[in-house]
């Protein structure tokens, strides 16, 4: 799937976004997405982190269509780009 793909779904699919903040790690992994001890850990502090400051993760992202479908055409950039757009 890559990280492009993997940040779409994550923001426009609901049940994926549930299992993605369950075990975000494990989530990536099955998606072929293979992170260093580092990332893992900065991608789980993250999560904690939006997890505690967002009143309802459960709902689907508004106003943010056109960044979604940009990313979703690859039209945001370059690789590195890719592997920052997780969360």
């Amino acid at each position: 799937m890559g990280a492009r793909s993997a940040f779409v779904k994550v923001n426009t699919d609901a049940a994926y976004r549930a299992k993605f903040l369950k075990d975000p790690v494990g989530v990536l992994g099955q998606e072929g997405i293979t992170l260093s001890a580092k990332d893992q850990k900065q991608l789980l502090d993250l999560v904690e982190s939006v997890k505690k400051n967002l009143p309802n993760l459960g709902r689907t992202p508004t106003g943010y269509d056109d960044l979604i479908d940009a990313i979703a055409e690859g039209k945001l950039g370059s690789k590195r780009a890719d592997e920052m757009l997780i969360v």
